[in-house]
């Protein structure tokens, strides 16, 4: 008994340590954005984790992405500029006290490029407070690409997720 007591602390710790947790079939990968940019497409995700190791691996559509932290210099991309480069998959990101001031010429906090069939869901932790600034005439959160980019973005709170998960108003058009 005591073995297996020792043995599932273990694995907690190695999770922790990778920043990777995996519960009911859905991996939850936290990044540190004041360690580095995170960077999300339809075949991989990197980052940083808060002890700044690189968290890097294949992306699922299930994943949940959590961002916490604090910088001026790093950003949140998913997908990139370029039709090519687009994502077509689903992404759940979870901000949790994330605040980025970028200025100037830097570009900006946080940018999402995404074809029809994607849904990328930007959900702010309850209790939490969410600051996505940009300098130079940009906005904080960008949905960019043009016409090509015309996939859904959804920004929400948890509950708010929650509801629009449990039900078909999204399906309908009613978010």
């Amino acid at each position: 008994m005591k073995r297996n007591l020792l043995q599932k602390y273990l694995i907690l710790i190695l999770l922790l340590i990778t920043g990777t947790t995996s519960v009911w079939g859905q991996t939850e990968i936290t990044f540190d954005i004041s360690k580095s940019s995170v960077l999300l497409t339809d075949t991989n995700y990197s980052g940083k984790n808060s002890n700044g190791e690189t968290v890097s691996g294949d992306h699922n559509p299930a994943n949940k992405y959590i961002i916490t932290g604090t910088t001026a210099e790093y950003f949140i991309r998913v997908g990139d500029k370029g039709e090519a480069n687009f994502v077509t998959g689903n992404f759940i990101i979870y901000l949790n006290g994330v605040n980025i001031k970028r200025g100037g010429k830097e570009g900006c906090a946080c940018a999402v490029y995404n074809k029809a069939q994607s849904v990328v869901a930007i959900i702010l932790k309850d209790g939490t407070r969410n600051i996505l600034y940009s300098g130079y005439n940009r906005a904080g959160l960008e949905k960019g690409g043009g016409k090509d980019a015309n996939g859904t973005l959804l920004i929400t709170c948890e509950a708010g997720y929650t509801a629009w998960n449990s039900d078909d108003a999204h399906q309908k058009g009613h978010t």
